[in-house]
């Protein structure tokens, strides 16, 4: 894909008001927020597998996953999730979006609280697997986070903002969490999962889309 965009370097703002950068890559991410770099993991390589050594508090869900449990689960047919556990699904809440939900807080049923910090997932870096792609953004890493206030408190709960492979949890050494967390700290654990996780290459913050070619 060709496309065209403004690059706004904030250090180079005042020497070069306006230059053009071309990419051609095979996927496009445009927002660096935590939707883009979650996104831009699995892109990158990163797989998630189901880890049968935890296994999922429900038996049923259970029994179908540990089938070919070393097969990713981005390499396996799912469909049959949306079928057999449609009553554990909200309205508006896609299949695959639960049961990732699902993998990594098994303990929380519809939102709510957990009583362990137990995760039925493990991710594995297999290079080989990487999709060419870049992450465009017009604000620094964190999309739209940047422009709250600092001391404004997330409305989900802390371990929710958790991106794949790198909780927010791990990012402070395992210290707990408030329940709700600042702007501010959010803000600053993504830029460090971008590190951590190497999706730096990726990343082309200050960056505004113009047409598509």
């Amino acid at each position: 894909m060709g496309l065209s965009i403004e690059c706004h370097e904030v250090l180079e703002l005042l020497e070069h008001p306006k230059d053009q950068l071309y990419l051609d890559t095979e996927v496009v991410i445009i927002g660096n927020g935590p939707a883009g770099l979650a996104l831009s993991t699995f892109l990158s390589g990163w797989q998630p597998y189901y880890n049968p050594c935890g296994p999922h508090p429900d038996e049923q869900l259970h029994s179908r996953l540990v089938e070919n449990f070393d097969r990713s689960l981005l390499e396996k047919d799912l469909s049959w999730y949306e079928e057999e556990f449609a009553e554990r699904i909200p309205p508006n809440i896609r299949p695959q979006s639960h049961l990732y939900d699902w993998l990594v807080r098994p303990d929380e049923a519809n939102s709510n609280p957990p009583q362990t910090s137990s995760n039925c997932l493990k991710m594995v870096y297999e290079p080989e697997k990487t999709v060419p792609h870049v992450v465009l953004g017009d604000t620094a890493i964190g999309g739209s986070w940047n422009t709250y206030d600092d001391e404004m408190v997330t409305v989900s709960l802390s371990h929710w903002m958790d991106l794949p492979g790198f909780s927010i949890s791990d990012w402070l050494g395992g210290k707990p969490l408030l329940s709700r967390l600042p702007a501010v700290v959010i803000r600053k654990y993504m830029r460090a999962y971008v590190k951590r996780m190497h999706l730096n290459k990726h990343m082309r913050p200050f960056t505004k889309v113009t047409h598509l070619e």
